[in-house]
């Protein structure tokens, strides 16, 4: 056998890391800001990871805590507040504000930011964004995905 029979027959097949988007590309943009995650399509993230929560009127939403306070210029807990409230209030400020702060949270944001970096992302929205992007969205539509979560939750 030669050099070169001897070399193909040890194929060896490297498997890379996979990149994992943990609440969007929240380093560079506010946590589950559609900002977050349209930089973490654009830097090539292998998939999006989302924590959902749902809201007193029944709509699931992409927020980390339990409360909206460190995230936003509101206060309470997610599950006591309706859609329209959420969608109210600033997402994003607190990103900016906690930068200039040298990385330490600010009590409450001052500026109000209305962009991608500010509004509240709900779970269809992502779907939405990531299908548009050309990106798999596992086993089900989106609309059939939110429905047995909030059929999950109902229990």
């Amino acid at each position: 056998m030669g050099d070169r029979e001897v070399c193909q027959a040890f194929v060896v097949t490297v498997l890379r890391p996979q990149v994992v988007a943990h609440r969007g590309a929240s380093d560079a943009e506010p946590e589950h800001t559609l900002a977050a995650y349209l930089q973490a399509i654009a830097w090539g993230a292998d998939a999006l990871e989302c924590d959902i929560r749902i809201t007193a009127d029944g709509h699931l939403v992409c927020v980390h805590d339990r409360r909206v306070n460190r995230t936003s210029d509101g206060h309470g807990l997610v599950s006591t507040l309706e859609l329209a409230q959420l969608e109210g209030l600033d997402w994003g400020s607190w990103k900016k504000l906690s930068a200039a702060n040298g990385g330490q949270e600010s009590e409450v944001p001052d500026v109000v930011e209305r962009s991608d970096r500010s509004h509240l992302l709900t779970l269809r929205n992502l779907f939405g964004v990531v299908k548009d992007c050309g990106h798999y969205i596992p086993e089900e539509q989106p609309e059939i995905l939110s429905q047995k979560m909030l059929e999950f939750f109902g229990e």
